[in-house]
């Protein structure tokens, strides 16, 4: 770190923003001045030494880390997910709501400097700026540092699964690897009678052509019972004979 910006953590506002970032990256920054300018909205029509001061160059750069650092989990993520729902997964993951509300929660609409009058939660402002932060780590500590801070919140597994699932996905994935290798399988449903404190109305069974089952998952609705057996085949696959 420069000696001028250890100078400046003395100031308290200083010293709470170079921790934020500490925090949120996940190390201890070089350049906070990068940091600073990923915070910046171009609205503001802000400069520094002379040049504009806003982070749409952060931007630019952070958005194709992004897609490369998705696209690698998700490469590694299941061996048996086919190109077109591994870019679809990759599109929801990293779409402008779901960076919003990523970059909300981190508290970024409290730090991003934007002109008076527009409004954080109403733009793609704070995605923007999640993108321009992750160029920021990229730049100040390379791209382990930054594939680190998007696997533990834009691509973890949870919203992984989650995003695979509210997009009817897990059916999918296991489609297109029957139709792969050429096999034949067949999803029964059958009502279930609710007993007390029980959630589940169906139970689904994924059969392959000789009567085997693949896997088998309970859901209030037929969708969701498939899914859940859907996503147990898959889990299995690697253990099922042909």
């Amino acid at each position: 770190m420069k000696i001028t910006d250890l100078i400046k953590l003395f100031f308290r506002e200083e010293r709470k923003f170079y921790f934020f970032i500490a925090k949120t990256a996940g190390y201890y920054p070089s350049n906070i001045t990068l940091f600073k300018e990923a915070f910046v909205h171009k609205s503001t029509k802000a400069k520094h030494r002379g040049k504009p001061f806003n982070n749409e160059r952060l931007e630019f750069l952070g958005d194709a880390v992004l897609d490369f650092v998705v696209a690698d989990i998700l490469y590694h993520y299941n061996n048996k997910m086919e190109e077109g729902t591994m870019t679809k997964i990759r599109a929801e993951l990293v779409s402008r709501k779901q960076l919003n509300s990523t970059a909300l929660t981190l508290g970024f609409g409290e730090i991003i400097k934007y002109r008076v009058g527009l409004s954080a939660d109403k733009t793609h402002i704070p995605g923007d700026a999640l993108e321009a932060f992750v160029a920021a780590i990229y730049i100040d500590g390379g791209i382990k540092k930054a594939a680190s801070f998007v696997r533990k919140y834009i691509a973890n597994n949870t919203l992984i699964t989650n995003t695979i699932a509210t997009n009817d996905n897990y059916k999918s994935v296991l489609l297109e690897w029957a139709q792969k290798n050429r096999q034949q399988i067949e999803f029964a449903i059958d009502d279930l009678y609710r007993t007390p404190g029980s959630d589940y109305n169906f139970i689904c069974s994924i059969k392959d052509e000789t009567g085997n089952e693949l896997g088998n998952g309970h859901g209030k609705s037929k969708k969701e019972a498939e899914q859940r057996a859907a996503q147990k085949a898959l889990e299995n696959i690697d253990n099922l004979k042909f």
